[in-house]
């Protein structure tokens, strides 16, 4: 997930990683815990990022190439 915040950034799809983290309903004082590794992405967040930006889940997870799902 902080490899796709990265690329939404470089596509310009989000200007600020706190763009993406308020979509998906991380609060501010979580965000730390995530970049340190003492906090994880949870489903929700995962589901909620792949509705808002269109996001293949299977690329999320690994199994696919195509980071955006075919419309």
């Amino acid at each position: 997930m902080l490899e796709l915040i990265k690329l939404l950034k470089q596509s310009k799809v989000i200007k600020y990683q706190i763009e993406f983290y308020e979509s998906v309903g991380i609060n501010r004082q979580n965000i730390r815990n995530i970049a340190l590794g003492t906090q994880h992405f949870t489903v929700n967040h995962i589901m909620k990022a792949c509705v808002t930006y269109n996001i293949n889940v299977n690329w999320i997870y690994g199994i696919e190439a195509n980071i955006f799902r075919k419309v």
